[in-house]
């Protein structure tokens, strides 16, 4: 933002300083009456200009556009400078002309570029601001040159021009990078239109009156700036004369700042779009009267400051409003064709029509005309209002409304008015339609027609109106809304029992206890719910007898509806029958009754949606309700936070670092760093990954640092000896298995050495480099080394490098099997994941390692189904009959399928083998 703020500023000074040191010279060497060719060679120029920069931007970086279009005005303000040093009678007017080169397509190619690299999003928060600093630099621009003319001349303004321009270009291009570099999008490019299209948009009601409005007003400034240059040649010559334009532009850029950040907000908001877009020319109007009544200099001068104060201001912002009478897939079109077509030809007509009267044009002449054109301004802003409410109401007519795509939101009371009228005489399907509007037009009270749709038919209407008075009626309601509480529907009877208890308090409380046993459950627990909130001790009564009958109630739908009512109660001491819907047999009751912590549960029942983590059907939804609690969780997490230490902690410790990752607060990242260490991979893996989503794009704290570092080298020693492993194991027959699972946890400990390391060097991308890492190519893969190389300390470097070396082939010092029984049995520890001890027990069967016996016997209890099977297959390979028939009766009554099939084919084959 301060990269834009920074080049729009240079740009838009140097506009101010061009056009002062252009209209003085021109105006000082020639008659003022010919400036009226100069709007016609300048509008032609621009014009010229402006599809040939559009062109450009659809193919061209914008930063490169950027650097062209500075530094060449840079170059061509030194070189009028140079011109200007000789005799040479037309060089002022070449200057003229080539001022608005210099003071408009920088501005216009800037918004361009802006356009590419900020998002809409961004662009609607950060474009008044940047407006804003433009205004104040041409403020400041217009007072230094009273002060730098006293020292220079006017001609040598345009060196100051040149340094301005050439500060734009290279701003302009540090901000394009540092946002990306912004490429065109394919939409631009080829994107001419024909002039067909054109005269199709024209024949569009509402385009076609922008496209009148914008002529009228556009040839009305040509006219009052004609004026008041004339008028300021006759007062003033030579540096006089550039001091007054700089003083002029400098205190209307002061007027149109203060203007624009207090008055133009609270006129939209008060007056509507269509004030707004009559303030300028009927202000104009009035000082051009004055001027045809006095012809005082004073009047002109006045006439001149309303431009920029109220064009820029509030007339812009009332022109944009219009464009939202136009189709969203058109406005964008008409836009471009009326600002960058429309605008300069009239201007160019505008001059060639005071070209054409020149000889018998009197300036109190101007000052008639200009009345005239104020007043076809007047009438063509009028009419560009209607067709402006039509196209709206036809988008409205057609859902197609769209206020909530534009940057800023103003009330028009013409829109308000039709708003009113629609809604009462809507059919019921469009009402909704209508209602979902109402938020988007401002602060308007629309109680009055919400009162009335309680009259139509429709429960969905009756619905949506209740609920609206719930939290805007008042007193008066309830005359209406008791009537509701029989009506059939019960969407109907629930949103009344609910709109009637906000807005009675305890005066409804005996109403409402009529309902405490509505056949409708959803009714029922409101009932329930309401009459608890309320207080009323009679309907206290009543309404814990319902949920008692609920709570206890053998079917699962009045449970549901029991978890549903303790969900909209917000007292204390809820805990303990949430905590028992929490342990009921039903999954959907388990589910509301975690939905009823969430939004109304106490830190009661924090044990027992912790425990419900492990649970596979609720677990995800406890891991939701629990984030929502907050700091209140921290308290009730030590049992489990312990277990993270064990070797084999359960599914609910499991959860748990995502969980705390998830409450994003500083106490969460402090636990999550003393588990960096934890001994299970996979519980390392899940902390990791929250400590990392925690940290991501930012560093570590710096407490954290040696912890971090502690545990990447512990994840790169555990990475190196499962590779050294894998390297040892490969080629040995019935290896495949633990290979395999000794490379996802080396995979797994260097996907947890970058995360870490990416909170210690944010420029890193653990993804990206992990991507890169595992490219088949190699290309990328030897990028992200030379990244790790180039950024990452020595310290950590030194043993990091090292396991990205492609694998050797397997060890030679490895000669007979009984070697590998240290290796392997150490492999077969219960601690080590499951696939990894059951890859260590199928290699000792296959390898035939003896001496590895015991260890496969204290795997037949593991845990893992898939272990035990594995562990009896290498028993019955490596063991002697007697003790495959006891290991296989011990397990023939096992959970597992696949265990029992496997332990009683052992023993069938046995009893064979012991018959034969």
């Amino acid at each position: 933002m301060l990269y834009a703020a920074a080049a729009f500023m240079f740009a838009a000074s140097a506009g101010i300083v061009a056009r002062t040191a252009a209209s003085t010279l021109f105006l000082t060497a020639y008659d003022p009456g010919l400036i009226a060719y100069m709007y016609v060679g300048s509008a032609l120029l621009l014009i010229a200009a402006s599809a040939g920069a559009g062109a450009l931007l659809g193919r061209l970086q914008p930063w490169r556009l950027a650097m062209f279009v500075g530094l060449g005005g840079a170059v061509l303000a030194v070189i009028l400078r140079i011109v200007l040093a000789g005799s040479w009678r037309p060089a002022a007017a070449i200057v003229y002309l080539a001022s608005e080169l210099l003071s408009k397509v920088p501005v216009l190619l800037f918004w361009g570029i802006a356009a590419l690299l900020f998002n809409p999003r961004e662009g609607k928060r950060l474009f008044v601001w940047i407006g804003a600093a433009g205004t104040v630099a041409c403020a400041v621009a217009g007072a230094s040159i009273v002060p730098l003319t006293r020292w220079i001349s006017t001609e040598d303004l345009l060196i100051v021009v040149a340094i301005q321009l050439a500060m734009f270009a290279a701003i302009a291009v540090r901000f394009s990078r540092w946002s990306g570099g912004a490429q065109p999008p394919d939409t631009i490019r080829g994107s001419s239109r024909g002039f067909g299209y054109y005269g199709a948009l024209l024949g569009q009601h509402h385009p076609r009156n922008l496209a009148i409005l914008t002529m009228l007003s556009t040839a009305t400034l040509v006219a009052v700036d004609y004026l008041f240059k004339v008028a300021a040649r006759n007062e003033f010559t030579g540096d006089a004369l550039a001091a007054f334009f700089g003083a002029f532009y400098s205190w209307t850029s002061i007027a149109a700042l203060v203007f624009q950040l207090v008055l133009v907000h609270i006129i939209l908001q008060r007056g509507g779009v269509r004030v707004g877009a009559v303030i300028l020319p009927l202000a104009l109007l009035i000082c051009a009267a004055g001027v045809v009544v006095t012809f005082n200099f004073g009047w002109i001068v006045a006439l001149k400051f309303l431009d920029p104060l109220l064009d820029f201001t509030i007339n812009a912002a009332a022109v944009q409003l219009f464009y939202l009478g136009i189709r969203k897939q058109t406005r964008t079109q008409v836009r471009t064709f009326v600002e960058g077509m429309v605008r300069p030809v009239a201007v160019a007509l505008t001059g060639l029509a005071l070209v054409a009267l020149m000889g018998s044009l009197s300036l109190r002449n101007v000052a008639i005309a200009i009345v005239i054109l104020t007043v076809l301004w007047l009438i063509a802003a009028f009419r560009a209002h209607e067709s402006y409410l039509a196209g709206l109401l036809d988008s409205i007519g057609s859902r197609r409304f769209e206020l909530a795509d534009e940057a800023i939101r103003y009330r028009d009371k013409s829109l308000e008015q039709h708003f009113r009228d629609s809604i009462r005489t809507a059919d019921d399907s469009a009402v909704p339609y209508l209602l979902g509007v109402l938020p988007d037009l401002g602060d308007i009270d629309w109680t009055p027609e919400y009162r009335m749709l309680l009259q139509r038919e429709s429960p969905e209407i009756k619905v949506l109106a209740l609920r609206f008075l719930r939290d805007h009626g008042d007193s008066t309601d309830l005359e209406t809304v008791p009537a509701l509480l029989d009506h059939p529907s019960s969407a109907v009877r629930r949103e009344a029992v609910l709109t009637l208890a906000r807005l009675g308090g305890s005066d409804a409380a005996e109403t409402l206890m009529g309902l405490v046993h509505d056949d409708d459950l959803d009714v029922r627990s409101a009932v329930t719910a309401e009459l608890m909130r309320i207080g009323d001790l009679d309907g206290l009564v009543a309404a814990c007898v319902s949920l008692k009958e609920m709570l206890v109630s053998p079917e699962e739908r009045f449970r549901r509806a029991a978890a549903d009512a303790l969900s909209q109660v917000d007292h204390k001491g809820l805990g303990r029958p949430l905590s028992i819907l929490l342990h009921d047999p039903s999954i959907e009751v388990r589910r509301a009754a975690l939905e009823a912590c969430g939004a109304r549960g106490s830190s009661e029942t924090i044990p027992a949606i912790i425990g419900m983590l492990g649970d596979p059907d609720v677990g995800l939804a406890a891991s939701d309700v629990l984030v929502t609690f907050g700091e209140q969780l921290f308290p009730h997490l030590d049992s489990v936070v312990a277990t993270a230490r064990s070797p084999r902690p359960g599914p609910i410790a499991l959860r748990i670092p995502q969980i705390l990752a998830r409450t994003k607060t500083p106490r969460a990242l402090n636990l999550l760093s003393d588990f960096l260490d934890a001994p299970d991979l996979e519980m390392r893996t899940e902390v990791t990954e929250a400590y990392w989503t925690m940290l991501r794009g930012l560093r570590a704290p710096d407490n954290h640092s040696p912890k971090i570092e502690a545990a990447v080298a512990r994840a790169l020693t555990h990475a190196a000896e499962r590779l050294e492993l894998t390297r040892i194991l490969q080629s040995k027959e019935g290896a495949t298995l633990v290979c395999h699972a000794l490379r996802e946890e080396f995979n797994g400990e260097l996907r947890i050495s970058l995360m870490l390391l990416q909170t210690l060097y944010p420029s890193l991308e653990a993804n990206s480099l992990w991507f890169s890492l595992n490219d088949e190519s190699g290309e990328r893969r030897s990028q992200a080394i030379e990244i790790l190389d180039s950024v990452v300390h020595e310290r950590i470097k030194s043993r990091l490098l090292p396991l990205l070396e492609p694998l050797r082939g397997g060890d030679e010092d490895v000669q007979n099997v009984e070697d590998l029984n240290h290796p392997v049995s150490g492999l077969m520890d219960p601690a080590n994941a499951d696939w990894v001890a059951a890859g260590a027990a199928y290699l000792s069967a296959e390898s035939r390692i003896d001496s590895s016996l015991e260890r496969v016997k204290t795997l037949l209890t593991h845990s893992t189904a898939a272990v035990r099977e594995t562990a009896l297959y290498a028993l019955s390979r490596l063991a002697p009959g007697t003790q495959v028939q006891t290991a296989a009766r011990g397990l023939v009554e096992d959970p597992d399928e696949s265990v029992r099939r496997l332990a009683k084919s052992i023993l069938v084959q046995g009893e064979s083998e012991a018959t034969a």
